[in-house]
């Protein structure tokens, strides 16, 4: 978990973050942040103004996904999948 703050701190905005879709080593999707609604915040107060309507809260510690920066890709068994966001890190997975 990266706080706002800390995006800022290095010059960073949320709606404009470089994203790649990584598989075996080559880039097969670009994208910025800003494909997730314009900005991923935006996503983040549309699912609140949602459960809104139903009596409902997100709630502290609650893990949200906001959306998907770049499209998905058919995967296999045995190939490596890498989303590398600027200023977030780099998450990795081994398809089996």
């Amino acid at each position: 978990i990266v706080p706002l703050a800390d995006l800022a701190a290095k010059g960073l905005s949320l709606d404009a973050l470089d994203v790649q879709l990584v598989v075996n080593g080559e880039v097969v999707h670009s994208a910025t942040s800003a494909a997730i609604l314009g900005d991923p915040a935006e996503s983040l107060a549309a699912l609140a103004n949602m459960l809104a309507t139903v009596g409902e809260k997100l709630s502290a510690g609650m893990v949200v996904l906001a959306g998907a920066a770049t499209a998905a890709v058919h995967l296999e068994a045995g190939m490596r999948v890498s989303a590398v966001v600027e200023g977030l890190g780099e998450v990795s997975l081994n398809v089996r």
